[in-house]
């Protein structure tokens, strides 16, 4: 991944901070209540840069095309008026996905 696409990501994680705070205010309250939001936040970023890096590294895509191919995994997550009151299962994957996801240890290392 070159300067200019790093650059592009370098306010992910104020993008991320204001889509969760206005489109998950829910999640976005309960990781605060918790003392996790921050982490969170940092976390969805770095899965979101190391895929986006990753996409296009490996695979050879533009950077907009690995941008559109996972922003949606980590970062800027379905609103929560999109996501069915009754279902819960939907709003945990989400959040085991901004915590869990990237390498074995949970994150994303572009050195591998």
């Amino acid at each position: 991944m070159n300067d200019t696409n790093l650059a592009e990501l370098a306010d992910l994680e104020q993008v991320i901070e204001r889509h969760w705070r206005q489109h998950r205010p829910t999640m976005y309250a309960e990781l605060q209540e918790q003392g996790e939001l921050e982490a969170s936040i940092r976390q969805a970023a770095d899965n979101t840069r190391g895929a986006v890096a990753q996409l296009m590294d490996e695979q050879g895509l533009p950077f907009l095309f690995a941008w559109e191919a996972v922003r949606e995994e980590w970062a800027i997550l379905p609103a929560e008026e999109d996501v069915d009151e009754g279902d819960d299962a939907v709003a945990r994957d989400a959040m085991a996905a901004v915590l869990g996801a990237g390498d074995e240890g949970g994150t994303w290392d572009e050195d591998e």
